[in-house]
């Protein structure tokens, strides 16, 4: 057995989350040039993946890329770390020679008044993206990385948005999708507006969003959520899907048109109509 990790921490007490932040990101990077040198010809099989961070850390993410640069998946997707609660998950998948890795973490602060360093006491923070695999490779660690500060921003307040460094690719937890747009430009996600939640969600959600009173929609073309088209007419016109529930104009709505659009509105008992009365 053994351990690879990618350490967004340093021996040299690197200020790495500031005070009063409740979503601080950082990223780091293991590249092809590194997997394609420690690495074996035939690749490691991963049966196990764990993440570690200290008190302060709340995410964390590990996208796998191929050596083509085309992302493949999470291999660690942890939205909900607690440090109280450590535990190794089962895997089964292969990393091969020039594949490579992105680690994500985040960070909330918002209960601090004082800068977090990166290092290895419990009161440092780090982020370590541990896989368990073999066969055996020349070094235990094959990646041990500083944090990018090129992506080192406040999710909560939109600022990572505007670097493109940070952009969240498809694939990735569809709400750091901050508006509409971006979120239904991602396959896999879906905008939900209700009176108690607004923002991007897993297609998956679809029904969940509904349940609580909302609208599961993507963005019209004129770049408003479909659920604000009041009429078919509209809404057709701006590429969206009118479910029409019979003699019941109060719950006929328009929807986004997406995979999951079909269900939302069968939740509804309506039907998706392809003209307008």
């Amino acid at each position: 057995m053994k351990l690879v990790s990618l350490l967004c921490t340093t021996t040299q007490k690197l200020s790495l989350v500031p005070p009063g932040v409740q979503k601080w990101h950082q990223m780091a990077e293991c590249p092809s040039n590194d997997t394609r040198i420690e690495i074996p010809p035939g690749g490691i099989h991963v049966y196990g993946v764990a993440p570690h961070m200290h008190y302060v850390g709340k995410e964390a993410w590990t996208e796998h890329y191929d050596a083509n640069g085309n992302f493949k998946q999470n291999i660690i997707l942890n939205l909900h770390y607690d440090f109280t609660l450590q535990e190794t998950t089962p895997a089964n998948f292969t990393i091969m020679p020039g594949d490579k890795l992105v680690m994500h973490c985040v960070w909330d602060s918002s209960k601090k008044n004082t800068t977090t360093y990166g290092g290895e006491e419990t009161n440092d923070e780090m982020c370590v993206a541990a896989l368990f695999y073999y066969p055996r490779t020349a070094k235990t660690q094959i990646c041990k990385l500083e944090p990018s500060q090129s992506c080192a921003c406040n999710f909560a307040d939109g600022d990572c948005s505007t670097r493109p460094a940070c952009k969240i690719p498809a694939g990735q937890p569809c709400r750091y999708h901050t508006d509409c747009g971006a979120c239904s430009a991602d396959p896999n996600c879906g905008w939900c507006s209700s009176s108690t939640a607004v923002g991007c969600a897993e297609s998956i959600s679809a029904t969940g969003c509904v349940s609580i009173g909302g609208q599961w929609n993507n963005c019209a073309a004129s770049g408003t959520p479909c659920g604000s088209l009041a009429d078919c007419t509209s809404c057709k016109g701006n590429g969206c899907r009118w479910c029409s529930v019979e003699n019941d104009a109060f719950w006929s709505r328009c929807l986004g048109n997406t995979t999951y659009t079909a269900g939302a509105c069968k939740y509804y008992a309506g039907a998706l109509v392809d003209y307008c009365p």
